[in-house]
């Protein structure tokens, strides 16, 4: 913040050059000129940028990811971040060949039309689909869900998420939204202060609002916590995923590029910009 660098945490991560804190094992003075000597080495003997490699870092070296999780010097918060990683990796590598006869999802939007209702609860209300074209839907997979696009029923198009279950998909009143909202009552969703943009269209499908992309905003985080729409970051120079959000239509640019990009049809919206007009699952 000092030196005005908008940039300086990636950069910092992206030369290996991080800052860390020290654990206090043992009180005492520390003055200008003490000396700092290595005293002992960690079992696996990894280094602060080899830690900080595995938690920001594309391309993470799975053996180290095996040794930290082993490290009894990291605090559990790291631990436990550590374990998620490991957990992913594996449960990445044993889905990259999915199961005989299970065709995989799809992306975007497809059209598909209600053929049954049945309400099971008050909070339950189970519908089934068919496509429209006939064509045989994927086998839902444990924990998957569909998020459904209302044409014609308001500007911009109502959106709800479904989970799946077996070959209905029932509906849930928890919707799957990747905002968050911090404590009291929220603001509605408005239109931002000042002349409207004249750039691309943002559409906070959520929020039910559309506004105008300016320049005078770095980030469409910023033009987002400019209309009190419910977002979630961290870094916000797209090293942390803390902003991830899934983008249902339109492109986006980055500056500054992230560390480790994430996966088709997702955005990390504190570096990010429209390059067109956009749709985000916010």
């Amino acid at each position: 913040m000092r030196l005005g660098e908008p940039e300086m945490p990636s950069l910092l991560v992206s030369h290996h050059r991080p800052g860390f804190y020290f654990r206090v094992i043992t009180e005492g003075h520390v003055h200008a000129g003490a000396e700092i000597v290595r005293i002992g080495r960690g079992r696996h003997q990894l280094s602060v940028a080899d830690v900080d490699a595995l938690l920001y870092l594309p391309d993470r070296d799975t053996d180290q990811l095996r040794q930290i999780v082993d490290e009894p010097a990291l605090s559990p918060g790291w631990q436990q971040s550590f374990c998620d990683m490991l957990a992913a990796h594996e449960n990445s590598v044993t889905a990259m060949s999915p199961p005989v006869g299970v065709e995989p999802g799809w992306t975007g939007f497809r059209p598909l039309r209600v053929t049954a209702t049945q309400r099971e609860t008050a909070n339950v209300l189970p519908i089934e689909f068919v496509s429209v074209d006939r064509t045989p839907l994927p086998t839902p997979l444990a924990g998957q869900y569909l998020t459904i696009r209302i044409p014609d029923a308001g500007d911009p198009a109502p959106l709800r998420s479904y989970s799946l279950s077996g070959d209905r998909f029932a509906g849930y009143l928890p919707p799957i939204n990747p905002g968050v909202v911090g404590a009291g009552k929220p603001k509605r969703p408005h239109q931002p202060d000042g002349p409207p943009g004249t750039g691309p269209r943002i559409t906070f499908a959520r929020s039910g609002l559309s506004v105008n992309w300016s320049p005078d905003y770095r980030s469409i985080l910023e033009i987002a916590e400019a209309c009190d729409v419910p977002t979630r970051f961290s870094c916000r120079t797209g090293v942390c995923h803390t902003c991830i959000t899934g983008v249902l239509d339109g492109i986006t640019t980055y500056s500054p590029p992230p560390l480790e990009e994430p996966a088709d049809g997702e955005v990390l919206i504190c570096s990010a910009a429209p390059g067109s007009d956009l749709v985000l699952d916010l």
